[in-house]
Formats: structure tokens, C-alpha cells, sequence
């Protein structure tokens, strides 16, 4: 449900987690989730997409995070994206904001 695409009220999926690792290869503790595509797939932008009870529930999104990727299971992570005190993040339901990545390229 984190990458799947829905985002409108007719047609919506949520993904939340209070989950906390350290990702293979990193060191620390943080909310985060490791995805492999079948495919390599090139990336400019991503979309994030407020939860259907955003009005609700106020402050929950994000203020910050790193976004990695990798083509090739044995590279290094890569940061394409990192946010820091976001402002863009609006508590309204269904909400769709476009961020690009800094460093453009193909993961997988």
C-alpha cells in the first residue's frame, strides 16, 4: 500500500508504520521501509499523498526523511532525495504532493 498508486477518496490505500530497525548497512534507529522492484525503474519524482483522516488526526505527516536507492542488490545505497522541516505536507484529506529527487536515475 506504501507505493501502490491509490490515492483518490473512491480508490485509496494507507501504509503507516511504528516499526523502528536499522537497515541493513546503515547505522541508528528509524521508521523505514525496504522495497525491490522486478524491474529497474527510472526515477525524477516521487509523490506522497495525505491519509483520508488527515483533518482529523493533525500533525502526523512527516517532517523529514531520506529517501535511498540502488540499481543493483550489491551496490551501495544512494540518497536521490532528503527533507528537512517540510512545510509542504498540508493536514487535508487526499492530498497529492509531488517532490523531485536530486539525484535522478534508474533503481531497482
Amino acid at each position: 500500500m506504501l507505493v501502490d498508486g491509490k490515492s483518490l477518496e473512491s480508490d485509496f490505500s494507507k501504509w503507516g508504520t511504528a516499526n523502528k530497525g536499522t537497515p541493513i548497512g546503515e547505522t541508528g534507529n528509524y521508521y523505514y521501509v525496504e522495497f525491490h522492484s522486478d524491474a529497474p525503474i527510472p526515477v525524477a519524482k516521487y509523490i506522497l499523498t495525505t491519509g483520508n483522516d488527515n483533518e482529523k488526526y493533525k500533525n502526523r505527516n512527516p517532517k523529514s526523511w531520506i529517501l535511498k536507492a540502488k540499481l543493483n542488490e550489491s551496490d551501495s545505497w544512494t540518497t536521490i532525495a532528503e527533507v528537512n522541516g517540510d512545510t509542504q505536507l498540508q493536514d487535508v484529506n487526499y492530498a497529492n504532493y509531488e517532490y523531485k529527487v536530486s539525484v535522478s536515475g534508474t533503481y531497482q
